[in-house]
C-alpha cells in the first residue's frame, strides 16, 4: 500500500495544475462550497467555514485510505478553482473511489473534462489501485460526461452513503481498470456488471 505522504502526485494540463492538497488550501475550498454544489456531493457540507475545511484536509491527509487528496489551481494565475481525491475501499483495497468538483465560478468551461483523463492515466500510474469507481446522481449529466470522457464506463445503478447529509441516496457508478486506463487492453463494456456495485 501506498502511504499518502509519500504520493509525488503533481500533473499539468493546458490550463490547470493539480497537485497534493496542504492545510493552508482550507479558505479557498471552504469560500468555494455552496449548497449547489454540496447536493452533488457526498461529504462536503454546503456551510463549510476554513476552520472545517482544515480541519477536514488535516484528516484527510492522514487518512490511510484517503490516498490522493488533491487540490486544482489555474496555471494562469494560481487560483485554487477545485478538488480531487481517491479514498481506497476498505474491504477492497486493491479499488479507490474517485471524487472531484469545481467551484461554481468555473463551471462551464470544460476544466474537470480536461483534468479527468490525465487524471485518471496518472493516478493508476502512481497508485498500487486495480480499479477506479466514481458516483455520480442520475441527474447530473455534465459529471456523467467527464466520466465517460475519462474512459469510465457504466457499471450499475446503487447507492451511496452521503455524510453531507446523514442518508444513504441512490447514484450510478462508473468504473475504469488499470489494463484499460494505461491502454494495455481494449475497453470492455461495464454495463453487466451490476452485481459489483458497492452498496455503500
Amino acid at each position: 500500500m501506498v502511504a499518502a505522504d509519500n504520493i509525488p502526485f503533481e500533473l499539468g494540463t493546458r490550463r490547470l495544475r493539480i497537485r497534493r492538497a496542504r492545510e493552508d488550501d482550507a479558505y479557498a475550498l471552504a469560500r468555494m462550497m455552496s449548497g449547489s454544489i454540496s447536493a452533488r456531493l457526498a461529504s462536503w457540507p454546503a456551510r463549510m467555514t476554513p476552520e472545517m475545511a482544515r480541519e477536514r484536509l488535516s484528516g484527510d491527509l492522514a487518512d490511510a485510505n484517503r490516498i490522493a487528496p488533491m487540490v486544482m489551481e489555474l496555471r494562469e494565475d494560481g487560483t485554487v478553482c477545485g478538488w480531487m481525491s481517491v479514498t481506497r475501499l476498505p474491504e477492497h483495497a486493491s479499488c479507490g473511489i474517485l471524487s472531484y468538483w469545481l467551484g461554481e465560478a468555473h463551471h462551464g468551461r470544460g476544466l474537470m473534462r480536461e483534468a479527468a483523463p490525465m487524471a485518471v492515466q496518472r493516478l493508476f500510474e502512481t497508485l498500487d489501485i486495480e480499479r477506479l469507481r466514481a458516483a455520480v446522481q442520475a441527474d447530473n449529466l455534465a459529471s456523467i460526461g467527464v466520466l465517460r470522457g475519462a474512459g469510465m464506463g457504466y457499471l450499475g445503478a446503487g447507492r451511496i452513503w452521503c455524510s453531507a447529509r446523514s442518508r444513504e441516496e441512490p447514484c450510478l457508478w462508473f468504473e475504469i481498470d488499470r489494463a484499460v486506463a494505461l491502454g494495455e487492453t481494449a475497453a470492455i463494456g461495464h454495463s453487466e456488471a451490476g452485481a459489483g456495485v458497492p452498496e455503500r
